[in-house]
């Protein structure tokens, strides 16, 4: 397996219209939670089209329950893992901020997808795997990828501008799995 993909694998891309959408919704939103504050949203069970999506995300500040958002997810979740979803969030890591490195106790993977800002201003993922660094970053707009969250890991955003992601989260699903079952 190549390097990158024991840390991402692309899945596919959204089209500029529907990332503008998606970026104005993160812009526009007034309503952003404090991932880990004690008595959040973390395990609160939302229903979504029959299935049970359980809210465990690790990022500084999370929107969660928007039937926009859902919509969205719905989209790019590949069909062969739609049963194995366990959340669905936007993200925002505020200007200035970092998450340190760390394997997430709580997911096994995600689909990440990058959101704002674009290019250069947007900081990637930082994996840290066999002494070497691997990068998720906002290049290619609209991308998304299925992200291995067993392997170390941190993000940063030492901009001027707020850090914006969808991601989808798997909990019982480990990522080797998930792979598997799209490729």
């Amino acid at each position: 397996m190549k390097k990158n993909m024991t840390c991402y694998h692309e899945l596919g891309k959204l089209s500029l219209e529907h990332i503008k959408d998606l970026t104005d919704k993160c812009h526009n939103q007034k309503e952003w939670y404090r991932a880990h504050d004690k008595g959040l949203r973390p395990g609160d069970t939302a229903y979504r089209e029959g299935k049970n999506y359980k809210n465990n995300v690790e990022a500084d500040y999370v929107h969660y329950h928007d039937d926009f958002i859902f919509a969205y997810a719905n989209m790019i979740i590949p069909t062969a893992l739609k049963n194995d979803v366990s959340g669905v969030a936007l993200t925002k890591l505020e200007k200035g901020q970092e998450i340190s490195p760390h394997i997430d106790q709580g997911r096994e993977a995600m689909i990440c997808l990058p959101l704002w800002p674009e290019y250069d201003d947007y900081q990637p993922m930082t994996y840290f795997y066999n002494n070497d660094l691997i990068f998720l970053d906002n290049y290619s707009i609209g991308s998304y990828y299925l992200c291995n969250l067993k392997v170390l890991h941190s993000a940063k955003n030492f901009t001027d501008k707020h850090r914006y992601n969808l991601q989808i989260s798997f909990n019982k699903v480990t990522y080797e799995r998930l792979l598997s079952k799209i490729t």
